[in-house]
């Protein structure tokens, strides 16, 4: 069954409006059912050719669909679409959808939707009613190929959400090492992967910039947050609050770290120091060897002095 994604339930999109940039007032009274001038367009599928419409659309009535994996990404860029998109007064490349449960969903296209939001402009739609999941699915491929290489959170967010929608076929029960096989990971690779898609979302949402988690890291997140869960008088509320203020994926695990009751007991092996956005990590390890560790947020150029402290106690 096809299924969409709310705008609503897309924090990027509900926040990504700014009123400095504001040039052009959407008419909210677009029609999101029917097609405004009834441009008949053309979609070829394998097997046949898919009749559709050309309409426009105010973007934040506009769902999208989450069998595209791309549609899971919290950071969306839009920085080389926004001149094209000032310039023309809208998409000039119309977006893929199709309408589920009477609402217009978006398949391929989310950065121009994305843009649209953000520059206050209507939608340009392809809107083709009659698509199968398999077809949409085959849309969603053929826009992703060549493009850069999901994060990680948004991969993992994506396989989880299509096994679980997957699980539910009434003529067979599907298990993880047959859905690993589709897509040529290990039977434990994929079991990792579902198990950090299905973590709450405000572990992730206040980093920064979501392509900095890596697999070990969101595993480590799992592994703190399932020994939370057990613990008397923890709350996915009052873990929400302490992790709305990270930024970058140590400062989330360490908060997590800091809810531990082995974590009331100071740690005189490791010492972490917030510098900037960043933070750099003094560990000593059981044979007394000292390691300095810098995350991705620390700038270059203090780096480099650390590099160079180093360095001079050497030559000493």
């Amino acid at each position: 069954m096809v299924r969409k994604l709310d705008a609503e339930t897309l924090e990027q999109a509900q926040k990504a409006r700014y009123g400095s940039e504001k040039k052009y007032e959407i008419d909210t009274n677009l029609s999101t059912t029917e097609p405004n001038d009834h441009s008949g367009v053309i979609k070829p599928l394998p097997g046949r050719k898919a009749k559709g419409y050309q309409t426009l659309l105010d973007p934040n009535q506009v769902a999208l669909w989450e069998g595209n994996p791309r549609n899971f990404e919290r950071d969306v860029d839009i920085s080389e679409l926004r001149e094209l998109l000032q310039s023309s007064g809208g998409n000039t490349e119309a977006v893929t959808a199709t309408k589920i449960d009477g609402k217009i969903t978006v398949i391929a296209g989310r950065s121009r939707r994305q843009g649209c939001i953000e520059e206050s402009l209507p939608l340009l739609v392809n809107v083709f009613e009659d698509l199968s999941d398999e077809e949409c699915h085959f849309i969603a491929d053929a826009e992703n190929r060549g493009r850069k290489d999901l994060s990680q959170v948004a991969y993992c967010q994506y396989l989880a959400h299509r096994f679980d929608e997957l699980s539910k076929s009434p003529s067979k029960a599907l298990s993880v090492s047959e859905f690993a096989q589709n897509y040529k990971l290990k039977r434990q690779a994929m079991q990792d992967k579902i198990s950090v898609g299905r973590l709450p979302r405000y572990l992730f949402d206040s980093v920064a910039s979501m392509d900095s988690w890596g697999m070990r890291q969101l595993l480590a997140v799992r592994s703190l947050y399932n020994q939370l869960k057990g613990q008397p008088d923890m709350t996915d509320s009052k873990l929400e609050t302490a992790i709305a203020s990270c930024k970058v994926p140590t400062a989330v695990i360490s908060e997590l770290e800091a809810f531990l009751p082995s974590a009331k007991e100071s740690d005189p092996t490791k010492r972490t120091i917030s510098v900037g956005q960043g933070k750099v990590e003094i560990k000593k390890s059981h044979t007394g060897i000292l390691t300095v560790k810098c995350d991705s947020k620390v700038d270059v150029t203090i780096r480099e002095k650390l590099e160079a402290f180093v360095n001079s106690l050497s030559d000493n």
